[in-house]
């Protein structure tokens, strides 16, 4: 059977195994998705099971994004400009990571409201988490030239928009 959680912590609110457990179950794997709860302390232990093949691979969320960053073998473009990943993945012995929630939210975007591409107009995205820097830099790179960020901390908003250049503002 092959397996995969989601980690970090607190990691019992996570949707990710409902989730993936849908898909799971719809394509008659023979697979199993689950959470684990960890810290900073615990992820590299957990790392280690991922590269001795015990799991196939792993999402990543709170606090975990930045910490396991550096210790994996190789970390892919859309991760590197953020510094944080979201997905690991175990090839051969080599562990790889990149984040999906940029490219999975314009995906999203493009399927249910494809016009947004064509209108000209302010982007504003609410929080400066994770997920959302990812999409906002997401934003940057489909060339959009106004993106504003709010979030209940200003100086959180205002890192962000330091970290992903001059398209983005503090709203």
């Amino acid at each position: 059977m092959k397996r995969a959680a989601v980690i970090g912590r607190p990691v019992a609110q996570s949707r990710s195994p409902l989730i993936h457990g849908y898909w799971i179950k719809s394509y008659g794997l023979d697979a199993a998705y689950d959470r684990r709860d960890g810290g900073p302390d615990d992820v590299r232990a957990f790392l280690d099971q991922i590269r001795a093949g015990d799991f196939e691979g792993c999402n990543v969320t709170m606090p975990l994004k930045e910490v396991v960053f550096d210790m994996v073998d190789e970390v892919l473009p859309a991760a590197r400009s953020l510094g944080s990943v979201n997905t690991i993945w175990r090839e051969g012995k080599r562990l790889v990571a990149t984040s999906t929630d940029g490219a999975g939210f314009l995906a999203h975007l493009d399927q249910t409201a494809p016009q947004w591409r064509a209108l000209d107009g302010v982007i504003t995205v609410l929080g400066a988490g994770g997920a959302a820097t990812a999409i906002v830099d997401a934003f940057v790179q489909a060339g959009r030239k106004d993106i504003r960020v709010f979030n209940r901390t200003r100086e959180r908003a205002e890192t962000l928009a330091a970290k992903l250049g001059s398209a983005v503002r503090v709203g």
